[in-house]
């Protein structure tokens, strides 16, 4: 209920979309420096990224951990 980023995308011409976004994520998200709004295919391309980074990190602690038993 605290995301650091909220990634939106949505085409640059498309006000209407931007408006129900905002909306949709004010509850949760209410400093609007943390919504990063660009197309959908750098948005989807971004949380595919953001969601492989933090699976590798996960995946190398419990490496370590695997080491230090």
């Amino acid at each position: 209920m605290r995301p650091d980023r909220i990634v939106v995308g949505v085409e640059n011409n498309d006000e209407h979309a931007r408006r129900i976004m905002h909306r949709l994520y004010h509850p949760v998200c209410l400093q609007t420096e943390k919504m990063v709004w660009m197309n959908p295919e750098s948005a989807e391309l971004t949380k595919y990224v953001a969601n492989t980074m933090l699976a590798m990190r996960i995946s190398f602690m419990n490496e370590v951990a695997g080491k230090c038993d």
